[in-house]
């Protein structure tokens, strides 16, 4: 008998088959199930979804990606409006996300309560949105729009986050949850900083940020009262506000925690939210044009399209009267208490003479300030003041 197999190893390992089910249950424990089902319901919704966008954070040089942006468009005017919610998706089998909350101190100067995030290339949205106090009429027409309740205000103030063992009730860390809000932070402060890139010489937009985190755990508020006590409930979503340094800018914004379950209700309240967006467009479009012709700083913005509505038409006027073709600027003004005064740039007193008694340049002047100042009262001619 041979010995050649004397001595080897009878414990040789068996390898199983290979499972692919076993692959699809690990990749569902994961937050890829969660990222497809909530691109779904914005679909669903009518959004649109860009998945898996990535990005270099110029701060740590590092790529980071944004799980979705999802946005909805409409057309108010000539001026394309966004909604675009930027959307972290986490899930965590293991532990619970705790949100610390105390009373909100609603006159705190140190808190912007309603924090917003809006870029424009429309001059006349981007002087309104800048350089006046815009925010208090939009809070007043998102509660008309019954969204300031459930989308913009905060309940409580959120001062620290926890994660907590599901199974042992012990405190873990906030690592997740912070990841997530300064991931969503920074993506926002790419995407508007892309856009002065992108959009600057192109079609006529607004787009307002959001910032969303779907969380497929369970959520709870602990409330901490003035006398220490305190007071846990299970939430289905909560608004925080943070502020962070961003770019060596400090920068506060809202997210809106909210759980997997909660999110397809909550939706239906951000398309409200788009529909009042585009109102914000079109009321600030008309504030615009209140008193114009009486500010120097916004009639600017404005004085480029009136010249070119009435130049060719007065300067054919002059040369009828002069055989000369002239080469005038215009724009109007309204000083206070007086009427208002269409001035004529590089013109002689002759040619402001000829334009106040010439009918088709007073007709053509009155249409132009009603379409570019929206001005109706009475004005005449007037040479370039100096000063």
């Amino acid at each position: 008998m041979s010995n050649k197999n004397k001595g080897a190893s009878t414990n040789s390992t068996v390898v199983p088959p290979f499972d692919p089910d076993k692959v699809r249950e690990a990749i569902r424990k994961t937050g890829f199930t969660l990222e497809f089902q909530v691109s779904e319901e914005f679909r669903k919704a009518g959004w649109g979804v860009i998945n898996n966008k990535y990005y270099v954070d110029d701060a740590e040089g590092s790529v980071r990606e944004i799980d979705l942006i999802a946005y909805r468009a409409d057309t108010t005017g000539s001026v394309d409006v966004y909604t675009t919610l930027i959307v972290s998706c986490k899930k965590n089998e293991e532990n619970a996300w705790a949100l610390l909350s105390k009373d909100l101190r609603r006159n705190d100067p140190n808190i912007d309560w309603h924090p917003q995030h809006v870029w424009t290339n429309e001059p006349k949205l981007h002087y309104m949105i800048t350089k006046t106090n815009w925010v208090p009429n939009y809070i007043s027409a998102c509660a008309r729009y019954s969204v300031y309740e459930e989308l913009i205000a905060p309940a409580r103030h959120i001062f620290a986050f926890q994660e907590v063992s599901k199974s042992q009730y012990k405190c873990q860390n906030d690592k997740s949850i912070f990841g997530s809000i300064s991931s969503l932070m920074k993506a926002q402060g790419y995407e508007i900083s892309a856009l002065n890139v992108r959009k600057t010489n192109r079609k006529k937009s607004v787009y307002w940020f959001g910032l969303i985190t779907v969380v497929d755990t369970e959520l709870v508020r602990i409330d901490y009262a003035q006398d220490g006590s305190t007071k846990a409930e299970q939430v289905d979503e909560e608004r925080y506000i943070g502020s962070y340094i961003i770019n060596q800018k400090e920068i506060a914004a809202r997210i809106h925690f909210m759980t997997a379950a909660a999110f397809p209700k909550i939706l239906a309240k951000y398309n409200d939210l788009h529909q009042c967006n585009a109102r914000m467009v079109s009321d600030l479009t008309e504030q615009f044009y209140v008193d114009l012709i009486e500010d120097d700083e916004k009639a600017s913005l404005v004085d480029n399209e009136f010249h070119k509505a009435v130049s060719l038409s007065l300067n054919r006027e002059i040369s009828k009267v002069t055989n000369k073709w002239s080469s005038g600027e215009y724009k109007a003004r309204k000083p206070l208490p007086f009427s208002a005064t269409v001035e004529v740039y590089g013109a002689k007193d002759a040619d402001v003479l000829i334009l106040n008694s010439s009918s088709e340049a007073k007709r053509v002047v009155s249409q132009a300030l009603e379409k570019c100042y929206r001005y109706t009262g009475a004005w005449k001619f007037e040479e370039e003041i100096p000063f």
